[in-house]
């Protein structure tokens, strides 16, 4: 499985399910690698403490919960 998939995107917000291993540093710059903002901000951790649903950013994923979580980026 790759370790980074993008799976939301929006003009400020991105949402991926990453490798638990991996820290939001190598999460963002996978993703800015992947998918630039195209501005001068680059994807960082979202500042909000939550996803629109209530769950904790980051939280971990549904479908593979002990080995994969779910971050929220904003540029």
């Amino acid at each position: 499985m790759d370790p980074v998939i993008i799976y939301s995107s929006g003009i400020i917000y991105t949402s991926a399910c990453a490798d638990a291993a991996l820290t939001v540093e190598e999460v963002a710059a996978v993703v800015n690698d992947r998918s630039p903002t195209g501005i001068s901000s680059p994807w960082r951790l979202a500042e909000a403490p939550t996803f629109v649903g209530g769950e904790p950013n980051p939280c971990p994923c549904e479908q593979h919960p002990d080995t994969r979580r779910h971050w929220l980026l904003a540029c």
